[in-house]
């Protein structure tokens, strides 16, 4: 499953340079996702559980605060066990 996030471009003015996407699963630790130099990401989402993200602009000063945290669709658990029959 592909995740996009979107979020508005800060103005030219503020000369960002890049954006930092943080990352929480399952109301774990905040981690650091990725850099990017656009206001869009695109990545996948390898396992079930609940996802968190939040984004700061970097200039040449350093990083601004944070974005409001956003959601993304919580994604199915595994079923339950798989089990094997003999059958004649």
């Amino acid at each position: 499953m592909n995740i996009r996030l979107d979020w508005p471009a800060n103005p030219p003015s503020e000369l960002v340079d890049t954006y930092e996407v943080w990352e929480q699963i399952d109301n774990g630790f905040w981690n650091v996702k990725s850099l990017v130099e656009t206001n869009f990401i695109v990545f996948e989402t390898p396992s079930a559980g609940k996802y968190l993200w939040r984004v700061r602009a970097h200039n040449f000063i350093g990083y601004g605060p944070f974005t409001a945290e956003a959601e993304g669709p919580d994604l199915p658990s595994a079923p339950g066990t798989v089990t094997v029959t003999l059958v004649p």
